[in-house]
């Protein structure tokens, strides 16, 4: 299985029994040991696993993907017993992040139910936007964002070791969760890749 994934995927594809037993664990007190953990270079290598995947349950047997971030889960949802498919090697970065105009910032983000205006439109204009990889870490975030005394509050209490990919998959909240709310309250939307290998925006839908 290994070579043949290889022969598509231009991330990191380990089998390694270090690698392994690490992966096996979360930040829950469950264990189940993965067949691989693979490390995507790009969105692309996500694609073709996906398809791949689809394309060789019955020669494989059962497979599936779990995808993990920096692992501080404590649910078990960071482990899985086919493919593990950590973000936080390579697909770490910021890619975007666009101030408001100074009339229009919110120095400290609260929830957007809290600084919507009647005329806000469905393209979020005066409101900064962050967009990420799912394996930027929390603490390489913040940084950025205090420097614009800014902060995304619902952060959680493992804010120095998980990342924005686990937090967006578990909708975190934290200490200031009751007044700001979780992670749902302050995505504007999000690239996925569903399960028939293709990528697509989720974002809220208007009434029309």
């Amino acid at each position: 299985m290994k070579e043949e994934i290889q022969k598509f995927f231009k991330g990191d594809v380990d089998d390694s029994e270090e690698t392994l037993l690490k992966y096996s664990h979360d930040a829950s007190i469950f264990e189940i040991r993965p067949k691989l953990v693979l490390f995507p270079k790009d969105s692309e290598d996500v694609k073709n696993l996906v398809k791949w995947v689809n394309e060789n349950k019955e020669k494989f047997g059962e497979l599936s993907i779990t995808c993990r971030c920096a692992g501080t889960d404590m649910s078990g949802g960071a482990i899985g017993e086919s493919l593990i498919l950590d973000f936080t090697k390579y697909m770490n970065k910021l890619i975007d992040f666009e101030v408001a105009e100074p009339d229009a910032l919110v120095q400290v983000l609260g929830s957007p139910r809290d600084y919507a205006r009647p005329d806000h439109s469905q393209e979020h204009a005066g409101t900064t936007t962050i967009t990420v990889e799912p394996g930027m870490f929390y603490r390489d975030f913040e940084k950025i964002t205090l420097e614009k005394n800014m902060i995304l509050p619902c952060y959680t209490a493992s804010k120095d070791l998980n990342a924005m990919g686990g937090m967006y998959g578990n909708n975190s909240g934290g200490e200031r969760t009751l007044k700001y709310g979780q992670v749902q309250d302050f995505v504007i939307e999000a690239k996925a890749i569903f399960s028939d290998g293709n990528e697509y925006v989720v974002k809220q839908l208007t009434e029309e």
